[in-house]
């Protein structure tokens, strides 16, 4: 645990001496750190996929020609990615290179998107880290796509559908699971109004509440197979229990969001023009209703992240449009808190990460 501490200090430490003056500086420290946390940790870290999975599928892929890879893996298998990983055999036959390569497109779109959009990259980086990076010790294949939909988000900003479709495609081919994504540029465009992200939201708690039956059928109906390998094999959980916690934060900050936009009130500064927030917002929105599945399949909890990870942009961005000084030191306060200790009393337990130790 002791590692993740110094990490926190260390974050806050250099946005102390850097990240007003030099944020991209600050940013690319705080980074590296994490790079070298990824490249060197104890493989046996998180819940067995590095181990049973990944390090398998790179060992494998040393043996195979790339005809041979062509020939056993397709586009819902991940091709992209066993291509990936034997580029890395040329570069070196250490599985410790492969998980740095394999977390650079993450941290790299990161970067980008907080750069561009934060306006406080403290807190952005600080609920990247207690919240979200750490998943990557197990969902490698999956974080390694996550890269391309956080580059993806510039492309629904400058209004290039192209270039957004080609990205999702690439993600896709990483991981299969990021083609629900896509829909994220065109929903957006669409709804123009606050009020039908509200409505989609509790759309969502209902069914997932109450139509649990109805959503097996679907998933039944469309994808037999995927129903009887997956479900009914109970290679992913069926399950009425999962973990609320960052659903209701991110609950309450959507919440706080609409209020902020759409009525008035003294304790924010209104700018209905802030066009980045108004997407963000849109897509934790999706993120939301696909959070809700998690109570019938409990995996989509791990597709849900392909949107909440844009919580590091629209969080912040949030607590920085409150014009009390008063009141943003007490809102800034309890969520530097609130995200701390989920941190260690939820998100690293469920991962299996709360020991961290680094390995040969």
């Amino acid at each position: 645990m002791i590692h993740y501490i110094l990490l926190l200090i260390f974050n806050c430490l250099l946005y102390y001496l850097f990240g007003k003056k030099n944020r991209k500086l600050y940013l690319l420290l705080v980074f590296f750190s994490l790079l070298f946390m990824t490249t060197f940790r104890d493989i046996n870290l998180g819940l067995g996929d590095t181990v049973n999975v990944h390090i398998p599928l790179f060992e494998k892929v040393k043996s195979l020609s790339i005809q041979e890879i062509f020939n056993e893996y397709s586009f819902v298998n991940g091709i992209l990615f066993a291509l990936f990983a034997k580029m890395c055999t040329y570069i070196s036959d250490s599985y410790r290179v492969f998980l740095m390569l394999s977390a650079l497109p993450f941290i790299i779109g990161s970067f980008l998107i907080i750069n561009r959009y934060s306006k406080n990259t403290y807190f952005s980086m600080l609920i990247l880290i207690t919240v979200n990076y750490f998943f990557c010790f197990l969902a490698v294949r999956q974080y390694f796509a996550m890269g391309f939909i956080l580059i993806s988000l510039n492309f629904i900003v400058d209004k290039r559908p192209v270039c957004f479709l080609l990205t999702i495609i690439t993600a896709s081919l990483i991981h299969f699971s990021a083609i629900i994504f896509l829909p994220a540029y065109f929903y957006y465009m669409m709804i123009q109004k606050g009020f039908l992200n509200i409505i989609l939201v509790s759309s969502g708690i209902v069914v997932s509440l109450f139509f649990k039956n109805l959503i097996f059928n679907i998933i039944a109906y469309i994808s037999p197979n995927y129903y009887y390998y997956y479900l009914d094999k109970g290679i992913y959980t069926k399950g009425d229990m999962f973990s609320l916690t960052w659903f209701l934060v991110l609950l309450v900050y959507l919440g706080l969001y609409y209020y902020v936009y759409h009525r008035k009130n003294n304790l924010f500064v209104l700018n209905k023009h802030e066009r980045v927030d108004k997407i963000l917002f849109s897509i934790l929105s999706m993120g939301i209703v696909v959070f809700c599945l998690s109570s019938v399949v409990v995996e989509f909890y791990r597709i849900s992240y392909y949107f909440s990870i844009f919580a590091i942009i629209l969080i912040p961005n949030l607590l920085e449009k409150i014009k009390d000084r008063n009141s943003k030191i007490f809102f800034k306060l309890s969520a530097q808190t609130l995200f701390i200790a989920y941190f260690f009393l939820s998100y690293l337990q469920n991962i299996n990460c709360l020991n961290f130790a680094y390995g040969l």
